[in-house]
């Protein structure tokens, strides 16, 4: 709970709560106090560490919070390790008003875990551990002592971190290992010490060896910094892409965002105009989206500007292809399993002046320097030993996520010159970075758009079942809910494979566009129509 985001003093983490469940962690170490100062309610529980003067919230908020993430989040369990210095009977009292008593485990001490599954299919998606129970008496609020052991939790160098318990009898089931250094209190630098691989992981499997133990628990400072994630992937070694031979790219459908770079330019701005994007680090980390679009406008100088329409709505998160793309390949880089990512490119004239002029070969060269080659899925990579593009789809098929996890294909979005010149001399895009948009039956032809599900769902769905990858486009600040809600049933069902729009999240006054569930990804409806019921998120990611 200690995090920067909120402005804690002394923090032990980058993110919020809310913030980490959504970046994938399932556990949190809490601490309860009573506040020190009688206009505070003396006897209701707050989230501080050390001293309230240092940041604090209210249980009661944080717990709310909870609730509406799980009920967001129908397929995810998540645990609560207190450290509590509050009568029992008011934690207790506080997350039953919160709403989470239905979601509470309750677990007898000695019998045997169910698994996630049984957990999931019972509602039953809370466990809530304490240090010390102060006189609480529920079934769900359990003493950790009765389930888990620890190591310690108090080294200040990395030679001093051991796996030897601490609390608990080992005999418990559960193995919570604290990764952290406190010297005398957590910090980024020290996260940056020990939150890496290779020492993160030897030292956790080291750990599992020695107890002859499964971690169950991993407990990190920063769990922003480092290879937190996918060293737990490791420990786990959970098949969740199991199917990775078997589903391809167009197997897929992702929710991506509109000029994703984008800020309201404020006070006089066209209406349409009106939204405002996170970085696209925090777009692909927290909102779940896959997609992104970049508009584009050579610089005299050199390099491209990012930005919508100059002097009237210029505004933007990364000012340059390289800042955009750079901030991409850094979480790429950090999340190596993600399905592949489209990126869309649409080039701008800007004064006369377009990309035509050698324009368009400087746009390859600079995402090529940015991302490399190994990284990008390229059309030479989906024709194959084909003539073109359209043979090789329909005698092969797109790529299987097995070739494509972790990589980023780019799309031009362009219909006319600009398409025109980087087709020319290249008529089944050899060589080239970018796959053309549109094209419907010509033999470079892959990916098409459509801007109006509604309109356009019979198109969409030929497309999608005659190989296509296809984007459309839901909700904005000109699109009411009811239309917006409408419009994402239909391209969910059609089989649209990229799903735009500028409300990823509510922004506060209107709705977000999420995929069900609010997966980063989901099996395509359509052409995964003879792998379900099966075919699951969790298998694409």
């Amino acid at each position: 709970m200690s995090n920067e985001e909120d402005g804690w003093a002394g923090p032990n983490q980058g993110w919020n709560m809310l913030n980490q469940l959504n970046a994938g962690v399932r556990a949190m170490m809490i601490d309860l106090y009573v506040w020190d100062n009688e206009k505070k309610e003396p006897e209701s529980p707050w989230l501080c560490h050390g001293s309230c003067a240092f940041g604090s919230k209210r249980l009661s908020d944080a717990l709310v919070e909870l609730r509406d993430w799980l009920l967001a989040n129908p397929r995810e369990v998540v645990t609560l390790i207190l450290e509590n210095l509050v009568p029992g009977n008011e934690v207790i009292k506080t997350f039953e008003e919160a709403g989470l008593g239905p979601f509470l485990h309750a677990q007898v001490p000695g019998e045997a875990w169910p698994t996630l599954g049984s957990m999931i299919d019972d509602g039953r998606r809370l466990v809530v551990f304490t240090l010390d129970l102060q006189g609480g008496d529920a079934p769900w609020f359990m003493a950790q002592s009765d389930h888990a052991w620890e190591n310690h939790f108090a080294a200040k160098r990395k030679e001093d971190m051991k796996c030897d318990r601490h609390k608990g009898d080992e005999d418990n089931p559960l193995f919570i290992l604290n990764h952290f250094l406190s010297a005398p209190i957590g910090s980024p630098d020290l996260a940056q010490q020990v939150n890496f691989n290779p020492f993160l992981s030897e030292r956790t499997l080291g750990c599992r060896n020695a107890s002859g133990r499964q971690v169950n628990f991993l407990a990190v400072d920063f769990c922003d910094i480092g290879d937190v994630f996918t060293t737990v992937d490791a420990l786990n070694a959970v098949p969740w892409h199991s199917r990775d031979d078997e589903l391809r790219i167009n197997h897929i459908q992702l929710l991506g965002t509109h000029n994703s770079y984008h800020i309201d330019p404020g006070e006089g701005a066209l209406p349409q105009w009106k939204y405002t994007h996170a970085p696209l680090d925090e777009q692909l980390q927290f909102q779940m989206v896959r997609s992104i679009e970049l508009d584009i406008y050579f610089r005299a100088e050199g390099g491209f500007s990012v930005h919508h329409i100059p002097f009237f709505d210029d505004r933007t998160t990364c000012e340059s292809l390289d800042i955009c793309l750079g901030l991409v390949k850094d979480w790429s880089d950090s999340h190596p399993w993600h399905v592949p990512l489209m990126i869309l490119i649409e080039p701008k004239e800007i004064l006369g002046k377009d990309l035509s002029d050698n324009g368009i070969d400087k746009v390859d060269a600079a995402i090529r320097a940015v991302l490399g080659d190994d990284r990008i899925i390229t059309p030479d990579d989906v024709r194959g030993s084909h003539a073109t593009l359209r043979e090789a789809l329909e005698a092969d098929g797109w790529p299987t996520l097995a070739e494509a996890r972790g990589k980023v294909m780019f799309l031009m979005l362009d219909n006319k010159e600009n398409r025109t010149t980087y087709l020319e001399e290249h008529p089944n895009l050899e060589g080239r970075v970018m796959f053309a948009r549109g094209g419907k039956d010509e033999p470079w032809s892959a990916i098409l758009e459509y801007g109006n599900p509604e309109r356009d769902e019979a198109e969409i769905i030929a497309a999608v079942q005659a190989g296509y990858l296809v984007r459309t486009h839901v909700g904005g600040p000109v699109q009411d809910a009811e239309t917006a809600a409408r419009r994402l049933e239909i391209a969910l069902r059609s089989g649209a494979h990229v799903i735009s729009t500028d409300f990823p999240v509510d922004p506060g006054d209107a709705y977000a566009v999420t995929l069900p569930d609010k997966a980063p990804a989901n099996c395509n409806p359509v052409t995964t129509a003879d792998m379900q019921p099966s075919c699951r998120s969790g298998d694409v990611e």
